[in-house]
């Protein structure tokens, strides 16, 4: 099936991904240049990230990972000979639609930056769960589980990482792409619903739920002593302001000013970094 449309652009994506990525890995100024920033999209007008940051890892553990469930699953779609037209439209959304996210829940927290094809692969493996639910697909490699179960279980991990923000995964783009995939396939499909309604209400009820929190209550979201925010009541708009980030040493504190790129820090963050090179 290597002459399949689809399964030649799933390789092609494969190789585009390795090839940016180096880059990245190699060049700092490319990966600050073309990852997803949430001030790069907003104040300085660089809509390109949002479709670049797609292509770049942080290593080759976060590529290999992202590579392998996009060659996994773009295999369904490989032997279901669907439509290329629908594939590209699937992955492209998908990828878009989960920094579109990100960007949305971020937007007061300039700094937010990530990169990674996991939104786009997200809205593979949704697509995935709604044409075969009930299918086996292994959980770390070695536990069975439904697809459907599994979808459940990511919205619901992905609103607590969005909520806790303990990790550095970026839970916003991969909640995005995921329900992206999903509502693509609905719209490609819409029978898909009516096969599986209990399923594909299980998974979205929750994420709208969740869409509107951010909406009307966003307050509800932050972590105390990271933001603060003042609300007069339901439905008024929300004042949010990003407090300091404690480090908790001296070297996190250079590697978050680092990551910034020195070029976009400030002249206090500038004056600090040099201050923290000399100790």
């Amino acid at each position: 099936m290597m002459d399949s449309p689809v399964a030649t652009f799933s390789i092609i994506l494969i190789v585009i991904n390795v090839i940016i990525s180096y880059q990245g890995f190699t060049h700092i100024d490319f990966f600050n240049r073309y990852m997803f920033w949430v001030d790069g999209v907003r104040k300085y007008k660089e809509p390109i990230r949002l479709l670049s940051s797609g292509f770049l890892h942080t290593s080759w553990f976060h590529l290999g990972i992202n590579m392998y469930v996009l060659y996994e699953f773009s295999q369904f779609f490989t032997y279901g000979r669907f439509p290329l037209a629908y594939v590209v439209i699937l992955y492209f959304t998908s990828l878009l639609g989960g920094n579109l996210l990100a960007l949305w829940i971020r937007k007061n927290d300039g700094g937010y930056r990530a990169v990674g094809a996991s939104g786009a692969v997200s809205g593979l493996l949704f697509a995935f769960a709604a044409y075969a639910p009930w299918s086996t697909i292994y959980l770390f490699f070695i536990i069975p589980i439904w697809p459907w179960l599994f979808a459940l279980l990511y919205v619901l991990f992905s609103i607590y990482g969005i909520r806790t923000r303990q990790d550095n995964i970026g839970h916003e783009a991969h909640l995005g792409g995921a329900i992206i995939g999903l509502l693509v396939t609905l719209a490609f499909e819409p029978a898909l619903f009516m096969k599986n309604p209990l399923v594909i209400s299980g998974i979205l009820i929750p994420t709208i739920a969740f869409l509107y929190i951010v909406a009307r209550m966003p307050h509800l979201l932050l972590i105390p002593g990271s933001f603060r925010a003042t609300a007069k009541s339901f439905g008024k708009k929300v004042t949010l302001t990003r407090d300091k980030p404690a480090f908790h040493s001296r070297e996190a504190e250079i590697n978050f000013l680092l990551d910034k790129g020195y070029e976009n820090l400030s002249a206090k963050e500038k004056s600090r970094l040099k201050e923290l090179s000399q100790r």
